[in-house]
């Protein structure tokens, strides 16, 4: 699990964030936080990035995005620029200088923003809610509409679910010796133990099938391993969803 030494816990920040927007909504509603700081505006322009936080002393500041993005994108922009400035009024409510703390190194920050971004557009609570009772065989085609539902993308998407719920899932390509992993959405040292549920027995069944589920055991944990072939592109989909309750031995 990811520290942040001398920074907030970016879900708590989120959390409290959503808290002063007001009633839940999903998928959140970005532009509420210009309610919460009357002088922090969101502006749309043509620029080469995808977007950056503007200071303008004491104006406040100005999220640029970039408006050829989609949606999706900007929503994702804004959230990571509402974390760069919650950093800097932090910063300046204890220095009186409104600055990105100096203390983390640059990528850390940028890491911080993008995990508050993700918490703010996917709160724990929200997506535990969606999940809520949805059984084996519709857990993939759930998390598929998972980003329509909450606006944002795959991969954002991919990477919270395994944040909050513990679900590995990997991009698989097949050819004629066996799957192999495209691109997985889980810590580096995790990709070894979905490299073994290709390779697994059992699991070949499950490749030749439109969409079917199994439980498989990896060390001291039960997982519900599924797999969709995806009709809008040639990317099948892998995902390892931890059980809560271990089945019972026969």
């Amino acid at each position: 699990m990811q520290r942040w030494p001398s920074l907030p816990d970016p879900g708590l920040t989120s959390e409290r964030l959503l808290k002063k927007i007001g009633p839940s909504v999903i998928p959140t509603d970005v532009h509420a936080v210009t309610r919460v700081w009357d002088n922090l505006s969101i502006l749309e322009e043509n620029i080469d990035g995808p977007g950056y936080l503007l200071p303008l002393g004491k104006l406040g500041a100005e999220i640029i995005v970039r408006e050829a993005d989609p949606i999706e994108r900007q929503r994702f922009t804004i959230a990571h620029e509402v974390g760069h400035w919650i950093l800097g009024i932090t910063c300046e409510q204890k220095t009186g200088e409104f600055r990105q703390p100096t203390g983390p190194r640059s990528e850390v920050i940028e890491k911080w923003c993008d995990t508050f971004a993700a918490s703010f557009l996917i709160p724990r609570n929200s997506l535990l809610e969606y999940f809520s009772g949805v059984c084996d065989s519709a857990f993939p085609r759930h998390l598929l509409n998972a980003s329509k539902r909450f606006k944002v993308s795959e991969e954002a998407m991919f990477l919270r679910a395994y944040e909050v719920l513990g679900t590995r899932i990997a991009y698989v390509h097949c050819d004629a010796l066996r799957p192999r992993i495209a691109r997985s959405f889980v810590p580096r040292d995790l990709t070894a133990e979905m490299e073994t549920v290709l390779a697994a027995p059992s699991a070949q069944e499950l490749f030749r099938s439109e969409g079917l589920s199994l439980r498989m055991r990896l060390g001291s944990t039960t997982f519900v391993c599924c797999w969709s072939r995806l009709s809008d592109s040639s990317k099948n989909i892998l995902i390892l969803n931890p059980c809560v309750t271990p089945p019972a031995s026969s």
